[in-house]
């Protein structure tokens, strides 16, 4: 009886040692990581906080306990350690707008995302993909339908929703409402690239409802807000997205609206892929970014599933949607609190566009200097992007001044100070002037001094890639000339 009234006493006696054996082992292993990451680490001799180098978990407390603060934080710590600066244990931040072009648009150089930062528990998209050869793949197809020559194709689409908006604008000025800008704009971007992607039969249709945009806003919010959580916490993140969707919506109860948005467009895409195998016809004029996709020949079967094209659309449409509706919200808010800004464009509208029954075509806006001017400016101080960018390049070390950063490392600039950068633009007369970031902000046309780049594509890359700039900036110029027609009364 003695010797089993003590048998669990030494089971006891034993798991506490495996426990605090196996405690002992995790802690000594992290005691070694932290030790080589700021001893013998590759980027142990940059500058930066300690901790920055030891732990994710200071990026964690900025980013997450603090809401998106380390956006901020970093600018202080370029203020108190300089150009360069360490961040996270693998990731180099810089602040000198020169080594802009190096990092995004140099030439014959392998380049991946940034494994740790980029949030590819969200899909299969091209955002989310993280290798340069397969990102090389997946982008090719989709460059085209982003063409200036594509966008003029789908100019009728365009106009159609203006008129819409335009419709809905005269509705509240006649009722006195109040009109959310924010949500109209992400109803008018949303519609225009919702039918452009998967077709009349998929456009979100948002115009035409009560609050336009709103609910799509808030879920877009709401996703945003989560991001940080999600990138420290992928594994748990991705147990989720495969939960089943009624505990999912019962676990955390502001996704149910994101739940049914993917349902209807997982049917959308199935949609499309089932027109495609049986041959039903399409007429050329309504086929969609899916459409092409689906048929390309230059895809391989795995990059043509269900799954990866739904993932993709979810990509363009989101991403044409968000940052669209915040560029076009901000520019109107300033030019609203820029008075002779705001009279300046005016009159160009009403002295050029003198029939106020027709909606002019993208390419005549575009010959408007002022109306242009007030576009790239919006661009220029929007920031609707403001997560960073980080590249890995994987062959060589970036050599940026006196630095060298190894191969393997993730580095990158911040296109929010390269736009505010007084080295890199000047203007041709100032006017009132804003402030962001404490730099002052002239809306007005500017020109560029930096000998690396003469235009403004060039610098607002990170915004928006390559060929998908020109999609984006033809919404936002018509966006913007069709609110301040209907404001000046000429519609």
């Amino acid at each position: 009886m003695l010797v089993e009234s003590l048998q669990p006493r030494n089971w006891d006696v034993s798991a506490l040692g495996a426990f605090l054996l196996l405690f002992l082992a995790w802690f000594t292993s992290q005691a070694l990581l932290f030790l080589y990451r700021i001893t013998i680490h590759p980027l142990a001799r940059f500058p930066g906080p300690i901790i920055a180098g030891l732990t994710y978990w200071y990026e964690y407390y900025y980013d997450v306990s603090k809401e998106g603060r380390y956006l901020w934080k970093i600018i202080e710590l370029h203020e108190k350690y300089g150009p360069i600066v360490r961040i996270n244990p693998n990731e180099i931040h810089a602040s000198d707008p020169s080594w802009f072009a190096e990092i995004y648009h140099g030439t014959n150089t392998v380049t991946d995302r940034d494994g740790w930062y980029n949030l590819d528990f969200l899909g299969d998209g091209l955002a989310f993909t993280l290798g340069h050869e397969l990102h090389a793949t997946r982008r090719a197809p989709l460059a085209p339908y982003f063409s200036a020559q594509s966008i003029r194709a789908l100019e009728p689409r365009i106009t159609g929703v203006v008129a819409r908006m335009v419709r809905r604008l005269e509705e509240f000025h006649a009722s006195g409402h109040i009109v959310n800008l924010y949500h109209m704009f992400a109803a008018y971007a949303l519609d225009i690239v919702s039918e452009y992607a998967l077709g009349e039969d998929g456009s979100t249709n948002l115009m035409g409802l009560p609050e336009m945009g709103r609910a799509w806003s808030e879920m877009t919010t709401a996703q945003i807000r989560n991001n940080p959580l999600g990138r420290h916490f992928k594994s748990t993140m991705r147990v989720m997205l495969f939960m089943p969707e009624w505990v999912l919506v019962r676990l955390v109860p502001g996704l149910d609206g994101f739940v049914k948005y993917q349902d209807s467009l997982l049917r959308q895409t199935q949609r499309v892929l089932t027109q495609n195998d049986t041959g039903e016809g399409v007429l050329p004029d309504k086929r969609t970014i899916l459409h092409e996709l689906a048929a390309s020949p230059t895809l391989p079967p795995r990059e043509k599933s269900l799954v990866r094209l739904k993932d993709e659309m979810n990509m363009v449409i989101g991403a044409g949607g968000e940052t669209t509706a915040q560029t076009l919200t901000r520019t109107c808010y300033h030019l609203v609190t820029t008075p002779d800004v705001l009279a300046r464009l005016k009159r160009e509208l009403t002295t050029t566009l003198k029939d106020p029954d027709k909606i002019p075509s993208i390419d005549l806006l575009q010959n408007l200097r002022y109306l242009t001017a007030v576009v790239e400016e919006g661009l220029r101080i929007s920031f609707p992007v403001l997560a960073r960018s980080p590249r890995v390049f994987r062959r060589h070390a970036l050599q940026l001044g006196d630095w060298t950063v190894p191969a393997g490392k993730s580095f990158r600039t911040r296109s929010n100070s390269t736009r505010t950068d007084g080295s890199i633009t000047r203007t041709y007369k100032s006017t009132e002037s804003h402030s962001v970031e404490g730099k002052e902000v002239v809306w007005e046309r500017r020109e560029y001094t930096s000998p690396l780049h003469t235009s403004w594509d060039s610098y607002l890359s990170p915004l928006s890639y390559g060929n998908i700039l020109p999609y984006r900036y033809r919404l936002r110029i018509t966006g913007t000339e069709a609110l301040i027609r209907k404001q000046s009364g000429v519609y």
